[in-house]
């Protein structure tokens, strides 16, 4: 056998021997792994479900849908010009579907909405009322950049104490239907960030609906004084006693949650 005969031998079952250790290895049972590989554990899944239904629909009336849970106002919607209406993306749960459109009464409906599933409503057809009724329509805006607010809790209570809610649009309207006419309601707005806003209606006249443009006022950070120079503004008052011009006394205490105070300080005529 020739020199040469004997090196390409040798090469031969060199390159025999690495491919059998490089198939040996490929086919071993441990896993590859790579760094930021992302597996199903480490997505975070969002369960909800959604609502779909009909309501026949009126000529020249708008049909509006209040989703309630635990007895609280959670979402909002109206029909389309077919009378469809569609919820999406809501928390598993049972919740009251309620009907509503002025002069006509309200129709309600409890329904379980399952993750990852559709719940279809019956098909409703509201009657007409057979008593007088008023209405509300409101415009919820921020006072200082006039921007609608969305998405408020917005409570009325009734003559008979009766609390019936309402959440504003995208838009910052809301609406209360089919209200006792010629009584009188209660407004009230409690927006974190915002003054407590409360707003008496006297009466609504039958058949009418009494529009209520509402600015809610901002509250300003408290502005931070040097220790001694006094109380910072938009910081709780402490409580006091302070005579009057006539020698009456009067505390804080006796006015805080019911009125607004005022403290004028003068020179007396010494």
């Amino acid at each position: 056998m020739t020199k040469k005969l004997i090196h390409k031998f040798a090469i031969l079952i060199f390159l025999g021997v690495a491919l059998m250790v490089w198939v040996g290895c490929s086919g071993s049972d441990s896993p590859v792994t790579t760094e930021n590989t992302l597996t199903d554990d480490s997505i975070p899944v969002i369960l909800s479900g959604g609502l779909t239904g009909q309501v026949e629909t009126i000529e020249g009336v708008q049909i509006n849908l209040r989703f309630l849970q635990d007895g609280k106002i959670v979402a909002t919607t109206e029909v389309d010009a077919n009378g469809n209406y569609q919820i999406e993306a809501i928390e598993p749960g049972t919740y009251t579907v309620k009907v509503t459109a002025k002069g006509f009464e309200t129709a309600e409906m409890t329904v379980q909405v399952i993750a990852n599933q559709v719940a279809l409503l019956d098909k409703v057809a509201l009657k007409a009322l057979e008593i007088p009724v008023a209405h509300v329509r409101g415009l919820l805006s921020d006072q200082g950049t006039k921007k609608a607010l969305s998405n408020v809790r917005v409570q009325l209570i009734d003559e008979r104490g009766k609390t019936h809610e309402a959440l504003t649009t995208k838009t910052g309207i809301f609406t209360f239907e089919n209200l006792p006419a010629d009584l009188p309601v209660i407004l009230k707005i409690d927006l974190e960030g915002y003054e407590k806003q409360e707003i008496v209606i006297d009466s609504i006249p039958e058949g009418e609906t009494t529009k209520v443009p509402i600015e809610l006022v901002p509250i300003l950070p408290a502005e931070e004084l040097p220790p001694g120079d006094g109380l910072s503004l938009g910081t709780k008052a402490p409580g006091f006693s302070l005579p009057d011009a006539h020698g009456q006394n009067h505390s804080l205490a006796d006015y805080a949650g019911q009125k607004k105070v005022v403290l004028v300080f003068y020179r007396g005529n010494w």
